[in-house]
C-alpha cells in the first residue's frame, strides 16, 4: 500500500479522505466532505470540492472543476453529492457540478466510466451549424 503523494503547494482539507497511490499536483485542491480512491491523479490547478466521493483511478487535468454547488438558480443549499466510479478521465477546463433535488430527480449525481472534455470551438461551430440547417429545414417545410 503506497501513501499518497501531495505537492507542497497544493491544498488539501483535513477532512479529505486520500488513497492509496493518489497524486495531487501543485496548487491542486481537495475540499472538505471528499473522497478520492486508489490511484486518483489531480494535475496542477485541478479542483474536486464535496461532498464527493470519487472512485479508483480518476485523473483530473489542469483547471478542472469538479464538485461544485449546482449552477441552478432554484438550488437553496439541499445536501446533494457527486459520486464518480472509477477509471474516468476530466480534462482541462470541465466543470462538473453536484446534481439537483429537483433537477435530475434524486442525489447523489453519479458518473460512470467516461472521458470528458471541454467543448472545443469546432465543436461549438459544428452545433451551431446543426442548429442552423435544422431551423432552415423547419422553415423550408422540409
Amino acid at each position: 500500500m503506497s501513501v499518497a503523494h501531495i505537492h507542497l503547494q497544493a491544498s488539501v482539507a483535513p477532512t479529505a479522505k486520500l488513497g492509496s497511490g493518489v497524486q495531487i499536483g501543485p496548487y491542486a485542491v481537495v475540499g472538505d466532505g471528499v473522497e478520492l480512491g486508489d490511484g486518483c491523479v489531480l494535475h496542477a490547478h485541478a479542483v474536486v470540492q464535496g461532498p464527493s466521493t470519487i472512485g479508483r483511478d480518476n485523473v483530473f487535468h489542469p483547471f478542472s472543476s469538479i464538485g461544485g454547488d449546482p449552477q441552478d438558480i432554484g438550488f437553496r443549499g439541499e445536501h446533494v453529492e457527486l459520486i464518480v466510479g472509477d477509471g474516468n478521465t476530466f480534462r482541462e477546463y470541465v466543470t462538473v457540478s453536484r446534481g439537483t433535488v429537483k433537477g435530475g430527480g434524486r442525489p447523489p449525481s453519479v458518473i460512470g466510466i467516461c472521458f470528458w472534455r471541454h467543448r472545443t470551438l469546432a465543436t461549438t461551430v459544428m452545433l451551431e451549424t446543426a442548429t442552423y440547417l435544422l431551423t432552415v429545414r423547419r422553415w423550408r417545410g422540409m
